[in-house]
């Protein structure tokens, strides 16, 4: 399935859904860690 959706839509749409889907279960800190990381690097989150 998951290499299906890659071929399809492209690995960044994947990764989008596969945090969709575990968003529900990750804390809260490592999001802020990500952003974090993002504007450290100046990269948009």
């Amino acid at each position: 399935l998951v290499a299906k959706w890659i071929a399809e839509y492209g690995l960044p749409d994947a990764l989008d859904l596969n945090y969709d889907i575990t968003r529900k279960y990750t804390p809260l800190w490592y999001d802020e860690e990500l952003q974090g990381f993002a504007a450290g690097s100046g990269v948009l989150y």
